[in-house]
């Protein structure tokens, strides 16, 4: 994935929890419940700064992350924020 949108667009979009390890649990209906989670921004900020991975492990060995991730001049945010 070398484009920023693309990494938001997964970043912000829907989880099925159906795992055990990853159900829900809800006040009203009790633990263990499938769900649909994602990520939504409330309220853009003035400033927005992106951390990215410097280095990936697969859980053998670490190595650095070299790939080149292209970003636009201008990102709106309007497609990952709450309306």
């Amino acid at each position: 994935m070398n484009d920023l949108e693309k990494s938001l667009n997964r970043y912000t979009g829907s989880e099925e929890l159906k795992d055990k390890e990853n159900l829900y649990n809800c006040n009203d209906c009790g633990p263990g419940q499938e769900a649909i989670k994602w990520i939504l921004i409330l309220e853009p900020p003035t400033y927005l700064a992106i951390t990215l991975k410097r280095f990936v492990n697969n859980g053998y060995q670490c190595h650095k992350n070299s790939t080149w991730i292209s970003y636009p001049a201008w990102l709106s945010l309007d497609k990952y924020m709450m309306h």
